[in-house]
């Protein structure tokens, strides 16, 4: 793996920690990874301060901040490195796989892709003027075909058996690199979110500096 593309990726100790503060607030990183994944391939770019009022209803502060705002930048970019290579620079290690939980079956919990679907939709949702016109392109919605399926409930009578999820599921990263790629002409998102210096404007558009507003740690809404 190229020393850029580690320098992003979290390791499982980084994710748990991060799923564990989302969980908090009502969402997990599956969630958050079907999220970024829509505005990344997205054909609008949606403020960051929208995207992380979603995640985080009950704000981050003090040093955690910091902290959070790290390891969400990270796996943003993450996702968007991924999603930007060409097919020739793809191997095993650097091929984007849709964070998804292992799920029990247990009564009332989300099913087999649901929270990453969920997510996406969500992503979708941030953006709705700019979505609305794909969605008469058959190309675009052969590959949200499968997310739009996954994120129906339990017992959604338009839905099949448990293996059915799984199928669709396996379709995701495919779906992942066919949105980037068709919508790619009409984004104005860079797929890079870079952390600004420390006396540039906060990108969470509060007017402050980055290092008086997030870069300080403070909350990470506002």
């Amino acid at each position: 793996m190229p020393e850029s593309h580690a320098a992003l990726a979290l390791d499982d100790d980084e994710r748990a920690e991060l799923d564990a503060v989302l969980v908090a607030g009502g969402h997990d990183l599956e969630y958050a990874d079907g999220l970024f994944c829509a505005l990344i391939c997205g054909p609008a770019a949606v403020d960051r301060t929208c995207w992380l009022t979603l995640l985080f209803p009950v704000p981050v502060t003090g040093d955690a901040a910091a902290r959070v705002l790290e390891l969400v930048e990270r796996h943003w970019n993450d996702i968007a490195h991924r999603l930007s290579l060409t097919r020739e620079a793809l191997d095993e290690d650097s091929f984007y796989l849709p964070f998804t939980h292992v799920r029990s079956g247990a009564p009332g919990e989300a099913l087999t892709g649901q929270r990453w679907a969920e997510g996406f939709r969500a992503g979708m949702a941030m953006a709705p003027d700019a979505w609305r016109p794909l969605l008469a392109d058959e190309q675009v919605l052969a590959q949200l075909a499968p997310i739009v399926s996954l994120a129906r409930p339990a017992g959604d009578a338009r839905f099949g058996a448990a293996a059915d999820r799984e199928a669709l599921t396996d379709l995701l990263p495919l779906s992942a690199y066919r949105l980037a790629r068709q919508l790619a002409v009409r984004r104005r998102t860079p797929l890079r979110v870079e952390r600004p210096g420390r006396n540039a404007p906060c990108p969470c558009g509060s007017g402050r500096k980055y290092k008086h507003c997030c870069g300080a740690g403070r909350p990470v809404t506002h």
